[in-house]
Protein backbone atom coordinates (compact mmCIF):
# COMPACT_ATOMS: atom_id res chain seq x y z
CA UNK A 1 0.00 0.00 0.00
CA UNK A 2 1.60 3.22 -1.20
CA UNK A 3 5.10 1.75 -0.85
CA UNK A 4 5.27 2.27 2.92
CA UNK A 5 6.69 -0.51 5.06
CA UNK A 6 5.22 -1.65 8.35
CA UNK A 7 8.34 -0.40 10.10
CA UNK A 8 7.93 3.09 8.63
CA UNK A 9 4.29 3.17 9.72
CA UNK A 10 5.38 2.16 13.23
CA UNK A 11 7.97 4.97 13.24
CA UNK A 12 5.42 7.56 12.11
CA UNK A 13 2.92 6.39 14.73
CA UNK A 14 5.55 6.50 17.50
CA UNK A 15 6.56 10.03 16.50
CA UNK A 16 2.94 11.20 16.45
CA UNK A 17 2.22 9.72 19.88
CA UNK A 18 5.36 11.34 21.28
CA UNK A 19 4.22 14.73 19.96
CA UNK A 20 0.83 14.30 21.61
CA UNK A 21 2.50 13.87 24.99
CA UNK A 22 3.60 17.51 25.00
CA UNK A 23 1.27 19.78 26.97
CA UNK A 24 1.33 22.59 24.38
CA UNK A 25 0.07 20.29 21.63
CA UNK A 26 -2.57 18.74 23.91
CA UNK A 27 -3.89 22.19 24.75
CA UNK A 28 -4.11 23.06 21.04
CA UNK A 29 -6.09 19.90 20.32
CA UNK A 30 -8.62 20.50 23.08
CA UNK A 31 -10.41 23.00 20.82
CA UNK A 32 -11.19 20.19 18.37
CA UNK A 33 -12.42 17.61 20.88
CA UNK A 34 -16.04 17.11 21.79
CA UNK A 35 -17.16 19.05 24.88
CA UNK A 36 -17.69 15.87 26.90
CA UNK A 37 -14.10 14.63 26.43
CA UNK A 38 -12.39 14.08 29.77
CA UNK A 39 -8.81 14.99 28.90
CA UNK A 40 -7.41 13.93 32.25
CA UNK A 41 -8.69 10.38 31.95
CA UNK A 42 -8.13 9.77 28.23
CA UNK A 43 -5.35 7.24 27.67
CA UNK A 44 -1.90 8.06 28.92
CA UNK A 45 -1.28 10.16 25.86
CA UNK A 46 -3.77 12.89 26.51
Amino acid sequence: MMGVTRERIRQIEAKALKKLQHKKRRDQLKDFASPDTDWDKQNNII
